[in-house]
């Protein structure tokens, strides 16, 4: 009767970790580095998410172009050309009954940029609809101060 007790009780020890290493998102990639070598006709637009409880990922499109998935904590620097930018969202989430993945939602900022400048785009869920990805251009020293703790993405 003790031995499986014991065997139950490892059982359970060993479900419960594969179950924690399967959720969790652990970021692995370096503490932001701010980029100092730009060309000269470019600009550097780091795309970050500040630490948060939120787990949904969300897509992230630049110019079009799937470039990285966005998760908490994370950020990822583009080297834009002069002129239009375009930056979108949508949501990725799994459904438990099917197992695809799903996406919902979009969510876009706009903006024009200038060789040589430095950009800060800050993502956060919505509070309000965790689906949704609030983007917005930040000022750069508050950009500086909240990118501090990101680790960088890879892209898609």
């Amino acid at each position: 009767m003790i031995y499986i007790k014991n065997i139950c009780k490892i059982l359970l020890m060993f479900t419960l970790a594969v179950f924690y290493i399967g959720c969790s998102s652990s970021l692995s990639g370096a503490l932001f580095n701010a980029v100092t070598d730009i060309p000269a006709d470019r600009s550097v637009i780091y795309l970050y998410r500040p630490i948060d409880d939120k787990s949904t990922e969300f897509t992230i499109t630049y110019n079009n172009k799937e470039i990285c998935v966005l998760v908490s904590g994370g950020y990822f620097p583009i080297y834009a050309e002069e002129g239009k930018v375009e930056i979108s969202s949508s949501a990725n989430f799994k459904m438990f009954v099917t197992g695809l993945l799903q996406t919902a939602g979009s969510t876009d900022l706009f903006f024009e940029a200038e060789p040589g400048k430095y950009y800060y785009v800050m993502g956060q869920p919505v509070e309000s609809d965790p689906n949704k990805l609030s983007i917005k251009l930040v000022p750069e020293n508050f950009g500086v101060n909240s990118i501090k703790e990101c680790r960088l993405l890879e892209p898609i």
